[in-house]
């Protein structure tokens, strides 16, 4: 999640070629499609273009994953959903 922003795109190129599957879901407020670019012609990458916020999205993209890599910002976390938010 939050897979084309800074951090994704590597952790993308060093999973693609041992996964049977890449899942990538990001809202592109702030990563870019281009970040990708170096793993989309494996044919192993879905890009799905939403946002974490949306719990059904959510748990349909999850379906069947077994690692998942949360990437995106707490700073964007803590801006959308309030000062309580702490980083893991």
């Amino acid at each position: 999640m939050g897979g084309a922003g800074l951090v994704g795109p590597h952790i993308a190129d060093l999973v693609v070629h041992e996964a049977e599957e890449v899942v990538i879901l990001d809202n592109f407020a702030r990563g870019r499609r281009e970040s990708l670019a170096s793993v989309l012609p494996t044919g192993r990458v879905s890009i799905v273009d939403g946002d974490i916020r949306n719990r059904r999205l959510v748990a349909e993209v999850m379906q069947g994953i077994d690692v998942l890599f949360r990437k995106q910002l707490t700073l964007t976390l803590t801006r959308v959903m309030g000062s309580n938010v702490r980083p893991e």
